[in-house]
């Protein structure tokens, strides 16, 4: 690829990688990446081929950094800087029983909290279950009210159905009896008394009636002195929950920052790469780019980074084109790389990303673009070097 052209535009690699957890493990080892470029690297625009050609180095979007958020000790380390690793190798040991311990302990307090104010809930159990009692009277009376099944009011009814079905009766002799005096055959008197009986069946229906009525009402009044029980339980609950209601807000509160505290606490050794005293690699692939400690070490907080782990399923390559010719770039665009490793090989990739944000080189303005491989390769190694063949058409 040529390399010195009356329009060119040197580039450098980007040496700010992306990280995937917590606060960054600092910047003691340089993106080698940036030192894989020489000075005069530029992008050049070939329109014979219809390609924008440009130096690169291979880089990684994602720097896995292993974190503990918890107070340990390592008692031994797997693997070594430039290591190859796969899913599920182990990376360290570390021991952090005392952790755990501390876990136990307030899991235990925890307890013990969760007991004494379950047992202050016990004072008011008694009281609410009469109260359910009562509420249950209650609504047995209105049912027996409602469906007619009430003894005393049930045996009214049936005496009023027994009087209309008599009044029925009545009314039929009634006509006969008018018919008979009609005819000469028969005697008022006879017309006289069968009217007496219809009156006193009638009375007899207003009179159970009224009864019924009166039934109700007392009913009611059960239901009233039972919801006056009732009340006078509530006063007793309320009274006990005044008294203790400071009390059961204070251990409400302890319980539930407790409880969070616990959970937090175990959390922090819930994780994927984390597999019993084993800190592992939860990713397919990655290679060491740094390790942090050494055996002995005692660890612990957010901020102590232990290894920093480049992703190798990330690795693009990265390199700035010339402004004049971003126009002629596009997102998408087939690409051919070929690794300073071996450039008989010609790996295959696409445009990925081009950056919204210009950068000056050499006095030249450039625009970072990102190409990815779109198959693999043993050449793509973090920080190798790379030309790159962006396609324009």
């Amino acid at each position: 690829m040529k390399k010195s052209l009356s329009k060119v535009v040197g580039i450098t690699v980007l040496a700010s990688l992306l990280a995937v957890s917590g606060v960054g493990c600092g910047n003691s080892n340089a993106d080698a990446s940036a030192e894989a470029m020489p000075e005069d690297a530029a992008a050049v625009k070939d329109e014979a081929a219809n390609t924008v050609e440009a130096w690169g180095s291979v880089s990684a979007e994602t720097i896995k950094e292993i974190h503990l958020g918890f107070d340990a000790m390592v008692t031994k380390i797997y693997v070594k800087e430039g290591q190859q690793i796969k899913q599920g190798d182990k990376l360290l040991s570390i021991d952090y029983d005392e952790y755990k311990d501390s876990i136990a302990q307030k899991q235990k307090q925890l307890d013990l909290d969760q007991e004494s104010y379950e047992g202050q809930l016990k004072s008011d159990t008694s009281s609410q279950e009469q109260i359910n009692d009562l509420q249950k009277q209650i609504s047995d009376i209105r049912k027996r009210v409602a469906d007619g099944s009430d003894s005393e009011i049930a045996e009214l009814k049936s005496a009023i159905d027994k009087s209309k079905t008599d009044i029925k009766r009545y009314e039929k002799d009634l006509e006969d009896q008018k018919a008979l005096v009609e005819s000469g055959t028969g005697l008022q008197k006879d017309v006289d008394d069968i009217n007496k009986k219809i009156e006193d069946a009638k009375r007899d229906i207003s009179t159970a009636e009224k009864k019924i009525e009166n039934k109700k009402k007392d009913r009611e009044t059960e239901i009233q002195k039972l919801n006056s029980q009732i009340a006078t339980l509530r006063d007793t609950i309320n009274e006990n929950s005044k008294t203790n209601q400071t009390t059961k807000n204070s251990s409400a509160i302890k319980k539930q920052i407790s409880d969070l505290e616990v959970q937090q606490m175990k959390s922090k050794y819930t994780k994927n790469y984390i597999q019993g005293n084993d800190v592992i690699l939860d990713i397919p692939r990655g290679v060491v780019k740094s390790v942090k400690v050494v055996e002995g070490s005692k660890i612990g907080g957010e901020t102590n980074c232990l290894l920093e782990i480049i992703d190798e399923d990330s690795l693009v390559v990265k390199a700035n084109v010339s402004e004049e010719f971003i126009k002629d770039i596009k997102v998408g665009a087939d690409a051919e790389i070929v690794p300073y490793a071996d450039r008989e090989a010609v790996i295959k990739g696409k445009v990925k990303e081009i950056e919204n944000l210009a950068i000056d080189q050499n006095g030249e303005t450039v625009i970072p673009i990102i190409v990815e491989a779109t198959e693999k390769s043993p050449y793509l190694k973090y920080g190798y070097g790379a030309d790159v063949q962006i396609h324009t058409n």
